[in-house]
């Protein structure tokens, strides 16, 4: 049995995502203490094999993951004054797999370091259902030690797992990758929606996309919902979704880097 299998892993915020991917580490018989806001909402997976904490700093865990909303919501459970580093406990690594800007993520890094905890920021590419699937992705980053001691477990999660370097670089790749699809996707229905216009029947044009060089999970997950009729974000994700492309574009801007079609699908939103 590998060492990791020995200890006690933590996480924070068991919503849609993070009930998913914690649900990954319980299947493979990972001892795991959660921690969520709402304790009610998380009891489920104590059938699972969870312990459900009753506070955060109660979770004493050596690794603790968060998949919770946002930039304010990391900051609050990790350096908050009943966040993970006022614990007595404190854990040696904290995996960010929740989306935020580069700017938080350096800063609670910053925080962590100087209580002595190594903080690794691996947001995940995917919905639930391809988190439960095994086809989702994250990227790292952070110190190489840090990574090596979260790999064995992000292994269990995603199937794919890049490591992009020190620092919080991990952040800007899953931006750009949200940009990047959320452009595509306006792209797609866009023509989608033009071949039907032009009396091509059914899926084929959809179908036709995804068995070409250009087809991908992605594009047979957007396929699918086009060909149900759904064409538009739920309000909370598409508040979200606005959100990531606000915080990307506002990098480009900074970096001078020129980002036109990026800024238009935007408009679109």
């Amino acid at each position: 049995m590998p060492d990791q299998m020995n200890t006690t892993v933590g996480w924070i915020g068991v919503g849609a995502m993070g009930s998913a991917m914690s649900r990954r580490l319980l299947e493979s018989g990972v001892p795991l203490s959660i921690w969520n806001r709402t304790r009610s909402r998380a009891e489920f997976l104590a059938a699972e094999g969870a312990n459900v904490a009753d506070s955060i700093q109660s979770l004493g865990a050596e690794i603790v993951f968060l998949t919770v909303t946002g930039s304010d919501d990391v900051i609050e459970v990790v350096s908050g004054p009943d966040g993970l580093l006022r614990a007595d406990d404190r854990p040696a690594v904290i995996v960010n797999c929740s989306t935020v800007s580069e700017e938080a993520s350096a800063r609670v890094r910053a925080t962590a370091e100087k209580h002595g905890v190594d903080f690794l920021a691996a947001p995940i590419s995917g919905n639930p259902e391809m988190v439960a699937e095994g086809t989702a992705a994250i990227v790292a980053s952070g110190s190489a030690s840090a990574f090596e001691s979260s790999r064995f477990y992000l292994d269990l999660i995603a199937p794919t797992v890049v490591y992009a370097g020190p620092g919080d670089t991990a952040m800007l790749v899953k931006l750009c990758s949200l940009v990047l699809m959320g452009t595509f996707t306006a792209s797609l229905y866009e023509l989608a929606a033009l071949a039907q216009r032009g009396g091509v029947q059914g899926s084929a044009f959809l179908d036709f996309i995804n068995a070409s060089p250009i087809g991908s999970t992605y594009s047979a997950f957007k396929s699918a919902q086009f060909t149900r009729g759904v064409t538009k974000l739920p309000p909370p994700l598409q508040k979200l979704m606005e959100r990531d492309f606000d915080i990307c574009l506002g990098v480009a801007r900074d970096l001078g880097a020129p980002v036109p079609l990026s800024e238009a699908a935007r408009k679109l939103t």
